[in-house]
């Protein structure tokens, strides 16, 4: 009887908000102040465990024409006074877990950060609470199921595409040996593509399927099962 691959694939998505005090929205001539003296970065640890935000996170400020007004480590940001003179006016500070943005895909490598708009009033101080870092990319594993694997008959592998030209392999070996690792995808569309090649039964199959809502804060478990095709 003839078998066919079948893919299935499930995908916990996390909508966590930031916290984060309300600021005041005029814009005067003059300069005013952002406090830290409340500031603490939050870490939602859903997706994948890591330690909570600390010192090495990097914390930048940029006007509302994408200048950058100030860059600082996150601890040198909360014992630096404190605060900072800032221009009046409309503000973004970012809080991520390294210097540059994230890859386009790389395994075992989650980025995490935060974004807040915040604006600055002539003669005042601003003050920014809490902000939780939530994962900026798409994490992907992929898994086989027993029968699936007891049809694996030679090598073979599982290309994963978010951005496309950009693909991670997760590796299968002839014996069944897989892959395990977290594969961290920078979301830049919608559409996640997945390539499986390799030894089935004595013969090479190939399976392509897209799969569409792919967004930062997922967690895409791909796993592959095998079933019989009752229409031969």
């Amino acid at each position: 009887m003839k078998k066919s691959i079948l893919f299935t694939i499930s995908a916990a998505v996390l909508m966590l908000a930031a916290s984060c005090q309300k600021t005041i929205v005029e814009n005067e001539k003059g300069s005013g102040f952002l406090s830290f003296s409340e500031f603490s970065l939050g870490l939602d640890e859903s997706v994948t465990t890591k330690a909570a935000a600390g010192a090495n996170y990097v914390v930048i400020v940029t006007d509302d024409e994408g200048n950058e007004a100030y860059h600082a480590n996150y601890s040198d940001a909360v014992n630096n006074g404190n605060k900072i003179s800032l221009p009046a006016g409309n503000y973004t500070l970012t809080a991520r877990s390294q210097e540059e943005a994230e890859s386009i895909a790389e395994f075992d490598a989650p980025v995490y950060g935060v974004t807040k708009e915040f604006s600055i009033t002539a003669g005042q101080t601003t003050t920014i609470g809490e902000l939780v870092c939530t994962l900026l990319q798409c994490k992907v594993t992929v898994s086989y199921s027993d029968e699936f694997l007891a049809a694996v008959t030679g090598p073979g592998s599982t290309k994963v595409s978010v951005t496309a030209g950009y693909p991670l392999e997760y590796s299968l070996s002839a014996d069944g040996v897989y892959d395990q690792r977290a594969g961290y995808f920078a979301v830049n569309g919608s559409t996640m593509e997945v390539v499986f090649s390799g030894g089935i039964d004595g013969k090479t199959q190939k399976m392509i399927k897209s799969f569409k809502g792919i967004a930062p804060k997922q967690w895409r478990q791909i796993k592959f099962v095998q079933k019989k095709n009752e229409q031969g």
